[in-house]
């Protein structure tokens, strides 16, 4: 990936670029290791009640066919990599200026060592899988709609509804990786189409000005999926696309392909649907 490429990605990525990321193919890599097979039932600390949390997001093996997209979303903490020490009071600026945080008003949830994994209700570990891993924008004034992808208290007029979530409410993760599925699933009318790549996101939880701890690229995939366990954790090979939102590319994208973890391709030598 060149560093014009890099930062196209940065600049469009997010919300309103996944599927056409997805669907180009963005900076794939190829990675595998071998996981156990159980799923752990430990999965989600904060465990909300109902009144909080009425879908229930945070209840242990997470929310099936979400938004009626034939995906699962799990909550998966107590990750080795992460942010620790929870919300903070504030966040110091780029200005040296410390900015007052509204987190502990917008989530009765703890950032630390947390992330939002989004797959098939009906994975296949021998399919293809393409992995989103995904870096949110910043999310701790009260002008923010949501604390990253915790679940949302309602307590602030400036945020989303008590019990909805950035990603279902918001960024409708969910709702297009379903359609992007789709498209790719294998033709039952036609015995010689072939299913596409199945997809699995990996929304990193982070904090503040987009304050994502340390997030080494492929440790970070395998301890997710090693924490999901069951099928998920079966799966050994994968090609990954890098995204993020706003402050998560600057905190995260770019220092990861400073670093050479990005193997991609430069979008402006894709070729376009039609000339120019």
């Amino acid at each position: 990936m060149t560093r014009d490429s890099a930062v196209t990605l940065q600049r469009e990525a997010g919300n309103s670029a996944v599927v056409s990321l997805l669907e180009q193919g963005v900076a794939a890599h190829t990675h595998g290791d071998q996981y156990p097979s159980e799923r752990q039932r430990n999965l989600q600390r904060d465990v909300l009640p109902a009144a909080d949390d009425p879908k229930g997001y945070t209840q242990p093996g997470g929310v099936k066919d979400v938004a009626k997209s034939g995906l699962t979303r799990i909550e998966v903490t107590g990750l080795k990599y992460g942010v620790k020490g929870g919300h903070q009071a504030g966040y110091v600026n780029w200005r040296g200026k410390t900015v007052p945080s509204s987190e502990k008003k917008m989530t009765k949830e703890s950032p630390d060592n947390t992330a939002v994994v989004i797959m098939p209700d009906a994975l296949d570990p021998k399919r293809p899988t393409q992995v989103i891993l995904h870096f949110h924008g910043w999310g701790f004034r009260d002008i923010d709609p949501y604390a990253g992808y915790a679940v949302a208290t309602g307590q602030l007029s400036g945020q989303g509804a008590q019990g909805t979530v950035r990603d279902v409410d918001q960024e409708h993760w969910e709702q297009q990786i379903g359609a992007v599925s789709k498209e790719r699933a294998k033709n039952p009318k036609d015995p010689q189409s072939v299913a596409g790549p199945q997809i699995v996101a990996i929304l990193a939880q982070g904090r503040g000005m987009s304050d994502f701890g340390d997030v080494p690229t492929f440790d970070y995939i395998k301890e997710v999926f090693t924490k999901a366990g069951g099928k998920l954790a079966s799966i050994t090979t994968y090609n990954i696309i890098l995204s993020a939102h706003s402050g998560g590319g600057d905190k995260q994208i770019a220092k990861k392909v400073k670093a050479g973890d990005v193997v991609g391709t430069d979008r402006s030598k894709l070729p376009a649907p039609e000339r120019g």
